[in-house]
Formats: structure tokens, C-alpha cells, sequence
């Protein structure tokens, strides 16, 4: 991992835009022009968040052509996914708007 802090590993899971793209690359790769329209975010907000992600090892980019694709880092970022599920999902984030595409 790079040189990064604990507090700016896990505030990416605080973040709500960087927690949906975490979930939107749980089963799938995707490329940020498919990650925007799916979030409906702005392009450039998912292409700094996911830079975010990426520093922190928690999504992996691959390059086919001139695209990056992205896919999920699941050996670090799923057992945090699944722990947020039972303990904080389930109890705290019912109201969110939020993918949580299990």
C-alpha cells in the first residue's frame, strides 16, 4: 500500500459518492463514463474519486485502448463492505441514497 494514513484509507468508506462507486464495482469492471451515468454523477467527481480509491488500494485500473477500466480491489475492500453491511447498513443508513447493490 502506499504511504497513507489510516484516517485516509477509511474515509473513503465516509464518503457517500466514493461508497457508491465501491459498491457499483462490487460485481462488476466499469469503465467512469459508465460509473457516472450509472450514479449520475458528474464525470470529472467520479474520475477524482475513484484516483482517491485507487491511491488507496481499494479499486485496481487497467487500460484497453485509450479507456481505463476499474474493478474492485475484493481481497481489501470486500471484507469492509460486508462489515458495514451487519453492522452499520442494516441499522444506521436505511435513509441514504444509497446503491448497496448486494
Amino acid at each position: 500500500m502506499n504511504k497513507i494514513s489510516c484516517v485516509t484509507f477509511f474515509s473513503n468508506f465516509s464518503n457517500l459518492t466514493r461508497l457508491n462507486i465501491l459498491y457499483a464495482l462490487k460485481n462488476k469492471e466499469c469503465e467512469v463514463n459508465k460509473l457516472s451515468k450509472e450514479l449520475e454523477i458528474e464525470q470529472s467527481l467520479v474520475s477524482h474519486n475513484l484516483k482517491k480509491l485507487q491511491r488507496c488500494n481499494l479499486v485496481f485500473a487497467k487500460r484497453i485502448g485509450k479507456t481505463k477500466r476499474y474493478a474492485l480491489n475484493k481481497n481489501i475492500a470486500l471484507p469492509i463492505l460486508k462489515a458495514y453491511e451487519k453492522y452499520v447498513w442494516d441499522k444506521h443508513c436505511k435513509k441514504c441514497k444509497f446503491i448497496k447493490n448486494t
